[in-house]
């Protein structure tokens, strides 16, 4: 691979990137503080913190998904998207945190470990991989499924189910999650697994955790979707 194709910025530049991850973190946990003092986004009061991390969520899904199909595009250069990872790492890291903190007394065991499972995996990638930026744009394509995930989670909350915008939202997240995380990862894991170089197999083969676990994630969508449409019993 081309030496401009390094997924890191040069070593020179690395405290910079750390700097932009620390002030990441500690901007979206202000964001969270901002939407919790104005009581937003409406809920009960005793799940403000769960849903206010949810729309913390959906904004940087969304500039996350934005960045990521730009870089594809080749709109922006690979510097922008460093910093937009740098961005990311903050934000994760603060997500993880507040998950573990504020969704303790809520949350199951198995949906608590798997979450926290995927954080893992996704700050190692984000951290430890020096190289192929475009494949680690790939990969984070499945960050498109969350504003309709994390919608449907709070019309659900605010007794909004089973109105034509729920089941409109239900339709793109079944869709977005087939297309960006299981074929969007197949691809990218299958394809890269088939490459002569032994150290890349080595390094693909260390993601099929986060593979698998996207895959179940899958399973479960479509299993909620189709007892929404009183396929299965409640």
């Amino acid at each position: 691979m081309n030496k401009k194709e390094t997924f890191f910025w040069p070593r020179k530049v690395s405290l910079h990137a750390l700097l932009l991850s620390a002030g990441s973190f500690f901007f979206w946990g202000g964001l969270f503080k901002l939407f919790s003092y104005l009581q937003y986004p409406p809920c009960p009061a005793a799940q403000l913190d769960r849903w206010v991390t949810t729309l913390v969520g959906i904004l940087h899904s969304s500039c996350l998904s934005c960045f990521v199909v730009l870089f594809l595009l080749r709109r922006i250069s690979l510097k922008s998207w460093s910093r937009m990872i740098a961005i990311s790492r903050g934000f994760f890291t603060y997500d993880l945190l507040c998950f573990a903190l504020l969704e303790n007394s809520t949350a199951s065991p198995q949906r608590r470990l798997l979450y926290i499972v995927h954080h893992i995996f996704l700050l190692l990638i984000l951290a430890f991989i020096d190289q192929h930026a475009r494949d680690i744009a790939i990969g984070l394509l499945a960050e498109i499924t969350n504003p309709f995930v994390f919608s449907l989670l709070y019309l659900e909350q605010v007794g909004v189910a089973h109105s034509l915008g729920y089941y409109l939202l239900g339709g793109l997240a079944v869709l977005s999650y087939f297309v960006f995380r299981v074929l969007g990862l197949s691809y990218l894991f299958f394809s890269r697994l088939r490459m002569k170089e032994h150290h890349m197999r080595v390094k693909i083969l260390s993601i099929l955790p986060f593979v698998l676990l996207n895959y179940y994630w899958f399973y479960a969508v479509v299993r909620k979707a189709l007892k929404v449409l009183g396929v299965f019993g409640h």
